[in-house]
């Protein structure tokens, strides 16, 4: 079975002409991810339907279904010349279009649509992985106070605060992506916009997802280095985009909406850690200005 690839990262576009061997990591209802022999790269592989991730390969959805069934986990596959080798399916990436999930260091906040996004994410009452909505993030909750403190300390630069706010976020809740990771995804987004994460966080998120105990799952792990190296998914990049000129509130509340969906509370978590950083550090009496 020969199956075209609608999309990919054009950030894998080199790696995917090298000769390699790779394995099955993990699958999934609507997607799957390979990992290389030395099990520190991953590979994305979904429907073209879903969100464009960083690093991934994108199938169209009828395709994807056939195929998804058939793959097994640690099953080895052979990667050269854009192709990836199953045995018994292989994926050609030779006619695929590309996309970019690099997004730019700095971008300049339009405060009318951040007033705007303030207004639509305060209304989302659905809990996200650490149990609280986003309008209780100008509240004053005990569990919500506790994780605006560390998210807090994140932007500081004293060495032993900012690590333990780390330490606090990466691997803690459920899931493949877990909550804490999924909001410090969204920091560094927001962090377009401020550009205050001090240069000691991108250095200790790296030391603590190199440590011997993994704090949290590989996967998780692939999608916060991305981050780290200005690789987001494509509705994180246009919500930046989005909040950097003015968008009408109705376009504001379809990429808001969309982020939302993803996962069980990943989007949720993303949307949480990035307004937190933007209300962590710009004055609330500038929103309707600029």
């Amino acid at each position: 079975m020969f199956i075209h690839a609608e999309y990919i990262d054009e950030g894998l576009t080199g790696m995917l002409q090298l000769r390699s061997t790779w394995s099955v990591h993990s699958v999934f209802n609507k997607s799957l991810n390979i990992q290389n022999a030395q099990q520190n790269r991953l590979i994305h592989i979904a429907s073209s339907s879903y969100a464009k991730m960083p690093e991934s390969i994108l199938l169209e959805d009828g395709m994807l279904r056939n195929f998804i069934t058939t793959v097994k986990v640690n099953q080895s596959l052979k990667i050269s010349g854009k192709q990836i080798d199953f045995g018994h399916a292989v994926i050609l990436l030779n006619q695929s279009k590309t996309y970019s999930s690099q997004l730019a260091p700095h971008y300049r906040l339009n405060k009318a649509s951040f007033k705007r996004f303030l207004a639509i994410v305060g209304k989302l009452e659905k809990e996200n992985g650490f149990g609280f909505p986003i309008s209780e993030l100008k509240n004053n909750s005990s569990i919500q106070v506790n994780t605006m403190n560390y998210l807090n300390d994140l932007f500081v630069s004293d060495q032993d605060g900012n690590k333990k706010a780390i330490q606090y976020l990466v691997g803690r809740g459920k899931g493949l992506t877990p909550s804490g990771d999924d909001m410090l995804i969204g920091v560094v987004a927001a962090n377009r916009f401020i550009q205050r994460l001090p240069q000691l966080f991108y250095k200790n998120v790296t030391e603590i997802l190199s440590s011997h105990m993994k704090p949290t799952t590989f996967v998780s792990e692939h999608y916060l280095n991305c981050a780290l190296y200005d690789r987001f998914n494509e509705r994180i990049i246009r919500l930046v985009i989005n909040l950097s000129k003015d968008t009408n509130r109705c376009e504001l509340e379809k990429n808001v909406s969309e982020i939302n969906a993803l996962g069980h509370t990943s989007g949720l978590d993303m949307l949480t850690g990035f307004t937190a950083a933007l209300l962590i550090n710009i004055p609330l009496e500038e929103e309707g200005h600029g």
